[in-house]
């Protein structure tokens, strides 16, 4: 059955859990997150990128354990869950700064920008850079959105 659902897209998981199943938004919005984040896990590797193990621990941490679930459920390789977790506590958690360290306004603010969707652009670019460790503080951030 996981198989199946996980190579559903989220259109159709969403009809099927507030349609069929009649779950409420949040349940129906977890189970989306749940599939989606398991999907982004099975395609993982250890050979994946730091960015891609960041974006993944930053999107999925607060399911991650449900995630972990899932992939036990289907008779997966242990040593690639233990290497995910080993992963996040050495290398993620409390080394990876996770909120943004511009806001929007401050974005603007030095670059001279009206609210736009530039503005977003950017501030996604500064996370992303942020997930790969390359952006750690406000100093930082403001010599990295400068040199774009």
């Amino acid at each position: 059955m996981l198989k199946t659902v996980s190579i559903i897209d989220s259109k159709k998981v969403k009809k099927v859990l507030s349609d069929y199943l009649l779950f409420g938004n949040k349940a129906t919005n977890f189970g989306i997150r749940l599939i989606e984040g398991y999907k982004y896990f099975i395609n993982l590797k250890e050979s994946s990128g730091v960015l891609e193990k960041n974006l993944f621990c930053y999107k999925y941490e607060d399911i991650f354990s449900h995630i972990a679930i899932l992939y036990l459920a289907e008779n997966r390789d242990e040593r690639f869950l233990t290497y995910i977790q080993k992963y996040f506590f050495e290398n993620y958690k409390d080394k990876i700064v996770k909120e943004p360290l511009l806001s929007g306004a401050e974005i603007m603010g030095l670059l001279n920008l009206r609210p736009s969707k530039e503005v977003g652009e950017i501030k996604e670019k500064l996370i992303l850079a942020q997930l790969e460790g390359k952006v750690k503080t406000k100093e930082e951030a403001v010599r990295f959105i400068k040199s774009l």
